[in-house]
């Protein structure tokens, strides 16, 4: 099962890529990031990508993988945890100094308790990570304001 998102952002290519890849407004922006942590400080293929969520009353760390990278047109990473795998692909193009981004976001579940809790589960997730390209326009529309 997926969902989709797009938004087009008023800066130029680069800086929408570099603020998504390296996930530079989710502590400020993302109410339930408590943490996150980049496993080396350019972002390629193979990059890990620690957070720490805040679901429900807990903190779990997650650890996203950047499986695909294409500087500026593409970036996919992927989690695998507690039988729960999550793929979400972005991919970004500018046109006239605007930066459409589109995310699609796979959720797949193994075992028997994550079959029958699916709908819920993807429910959380698409609440949590359904909205955040709009917190990602929001973080670069106020850097470059304060600029």
């Amino acid at each position: 099962m997926s969902f989709t998102r797009s938004i087009t952002i008023d800066a130029p290519v680069d800086q929408v890529f570099r603020v998504v890849s390296k996930y530079e407004y989710a502590v400020s922006k993302l109410d339930y990031i408590m943490d996150l942590k980049l496993d080396q400080e350019e972002v390629t293929e193979g990059t890990k990508i620690t957070e720490t969520r805040h679901i429900k009353g807990q903190n779990i760390n997650n650890t996203w993988e950047v499986t695909e990278y294409e500087s500026n047109q593409r970036f996919v990473v992927k989690s695998e945890q507690n039988k729960l795998h999550l793929t979400y692909r972005y991919t970004f193009t500018e046109e006239d100094g605007q930066t459409t981004v589109n995310f699609d976001g796979n959720i797949a579940t193994s075992g028997l308790r994550n079959l029958i809790y699916k709908p819920l589960i993807k429910k959380i997730i698409i609440k949590e990570d359904g909205e955040h390209l709009n917190k990602v326009k929001a973080y670069i529309e106020e850097l470059n304001e304060s600029n």
